[in-house]
């Protein structure tokens, strides 16, 4: 006689036979836990030594997801807002010359952050087009309602939006943009901030140079336009230097400088990364 099978019963067999999930492999050291979380998201670190420690180091060009498995990190983070622009806009008499440098995007610097474990986002800001804000960047952890870490995009040297993580530099007759990265960043759960963000430089407005203001820079205040020829007129902001305001990469390199005002081809922008002001008369004395 025929035998019928009981489904439930396959169903059963089957599911004691297949083979659990493989547990995730205990690291068995720092390296082996940072080669782990950088094949499981595709993405390489450099390292740099300082301390008698090796520093495992992820950079974010763009926005990007990023998955720590089951570990939980403190982590030093490093967060630039994209920077804002310099003006182009108006009539000659009303600064279409006489242009502010763009203000640094806000910089936060943190140290002991937690990553928590899993998938955590890291938002890059874009540079912004004339008298627009630059994009802000940031990381949102995915624990306890999210902890965001913002550094603010920089100020627009134009007529409105000057404000910014460092301040758009004054174009023709107007005072340079406020820093606002001073306000962020104040009810995290974790790390210890350090917020880096300068005003905008003011305009001279007068005739000669007619010199606009120099962008913010995550390090400095832009320098004032002047209508005669001085020293720095119209210079964009200092940024920062890692190795020395931070520590993230071992690099020494400069970031987030402001950008020079219009004065001359000699209104340079702030070390690292601020553009050159154009071109109007001389300056610097010369």
């Amino acid at each position: 006689m025929a035998q019928s099978v009981n489904p439930s019963l396959s169903t059963a067999n089957l599911a004691f036979c297949a083979d659990p999930a493989p547990a995730p492999r205990r690291p068995s050291s720092v390296k082996d836990a940072a080669d782990q979380i950088a094949a499981l998201n595709s993405k390489d670190y450099t390292t740099y030594s300082s301390g008698g420690k090796t520093h495992y180091v992820w950079t974010f060009l763009s926005t990007e997801t990023f998955n720590t498995s089951r570990w939980s990190l403190l982590v030093d983070a490093f967060v630039v807002g994209g920077g804002g622009s310099g003006y182009d806009g108006g009539s000659p008499a009303g600064g279409a010359t006489h242009n502010g440098g763009g203000g640094a995007g806000g910089v936060a610097y943190t140290t002991g952050f937690l990553l928590p474990a899993g998938v955590n986002t890291f938002t890059v800001g874009g540079g912004s087009a004339a008298t627009v804000v630059g994009g802000d960047s940031s990381i949102l952890t995915n624990q306890y309602g999210g902890n965001t870490l913002v550094g603010k995009g920089g100020g627009s040297a134009g007529p409105t939006n000057d404000d910014g993580g460092s301040g758009g530099g004054g174009y023709y007759g107007q005072n340079g943009g406020d820093e606002n990265q001073s306000s962020e960043n104040s009810v995290l759960t974790s790390g210890f901030v350090t917020n880096f963000g300068y005003d905008g430089g003011d305009s001279g407005g007068g005739a000669g140079q007619y010199a606009a203001g120099g962008g913010g820079g995550a390090g400095a205040v832009g320098y004032n336009g002047s209508s005669s020829a001085v020293a720095n007129n119209s210079y964009g902001g200092v940024g920062i230097q890692e190795g020395v305001d931070f520590y993230i990469n071992g690099t020494s390199n400069w970031y987030a400088g402001g950008g020079g005002g219009s004065c001359g081809t000699c209104a340079a922008g702030g070390a690292g990364g601020g553009g050159q002001g154009g071109n109007w008369g001389a300056c610097d004395g010369q």
